[in-house]
């Protein structure tokens, strides 16, 4: 039993034929289809934005950096709105509270997520 060499043919398969179009027989390539969907997809994405259901990426940002902003200074002044509300408290446990709401925001600003929960939180049925 003899080999014979291997084709191209034999090991891609036959050559796909042209896609043809209409009766000018101009043949459609990948990257004529990807033009035509990138320029839909521009099209799309001006109408979205000219009905309004399309924000900048520059104007979410800068709204949620602002928003995040008050959130931080918000729980940074904490304490002094519990000591305020409650001045039985000593300055020690005041300077608890401080760090662990300073911790919780390091830990979000680091990406690990929310700081865990005590161990007496986790422990409820």
């Amino acid at each position: 039993m003899t080999k014979r060499p291997r084709s191209i043919e034999d090991l891609l398969g036959p050559a796909p034929r042209p896609n043809r179009i209409g009766s000018a027989g101009k043949g459609t390539t990948p990257t004529r289809d990807r033009l035509n969907a990138a320029q839909a997809r521009l099209a799309e994405l001006k109408a979205f934005h000219l009905e309004g259901e399309l924000l900048a990426r520059a104007a979410v940002l800068a709204e949620w950096s602002s928003i995040l902003r008050e959130i931080r200074a918000g729980i940074l002044a904490a304490p002094s709105r519990i000591r305020a509300q409650l001045p039985h408290l000593t300055a020690h446990d005041v300077a608890v509270v401080d760090s662990v709401l300073r911790d919780v925001l390091t830990d979000l600003a680091g990406g690990n997520g929310p700081a865990t929960a005590p161990p007496e939180a986790a422990e409820t049925p």
